[in-house]
């Protein structure tokens, strides 16, 4: 994926930036499918100097893959009228991510993660990708909140 975010609308906060990294690697995996799992340490090494935004963006982006049938069921509930297949693959990809960071993750806050998601999806998608990621993210959320284990919400 080539596409460069708008700098003003994407800060580089390290996990803002790892964030970027991980939906970047996501898009490659939905369009590459596995294979692009033995490329992914490599082009994160050639994309990013930081060893700790790399990592995060690792660990996101194959905690989303990795979970992505679970993930994918859990917005077909949501996603009224919008089979998987139809959503934009930078859309499909920030959504993943987001929902991955809500369920099944202490950290960030809901909320942050929400806002981050639709920063991104304005930033890579279309006019109207933000609208949307926050519609199903926001349903997503609400239907699903009790799926976070316990201990998670605790932290």
């Amino acid at each position: 994926m080539t596409t460069k975010p708008n700098e003003s609308t994407v800060r580089e906060h390290p996990r803002r930036r790892a964030r970027v990294l991980a939906m970047q690697a996501l898009y490659q995996f939905d369009v590459r499918g596995d294979e692009w799992n033995k490329e992914l340490d490599t082009w994160l090494l050639q994309n990013e100097p930081d060893y700790d935004t790399r990592e995060y963006a690792r660990q996101l982006a194959r905690g989303v893959w990795e979970n992505r049938d679970w993930l994918d069921g859990l917005i077909k509930q949501v996603s009224q009228n919008w089979d998987l297949s139809r959503i934009g693959a930078v859309e499909r990809a920030v959504i993943r991510l987001a929902a991955r960071e809500m369920l099944m993750q202490s950290e960030p806050p809901v909320p942050v993660v929400i806002n981050e998601a639709i920063e991104l999806a304005k930033a890579f998608g279309d006019k109207e990708s933000g609208g949307f990621v926050n519609g199903v993210l926001d349903a997503l959320w609400k239907r699903h909140r009790d799926l976070k284990p316990a201990a998670v919400q605790k932290k």
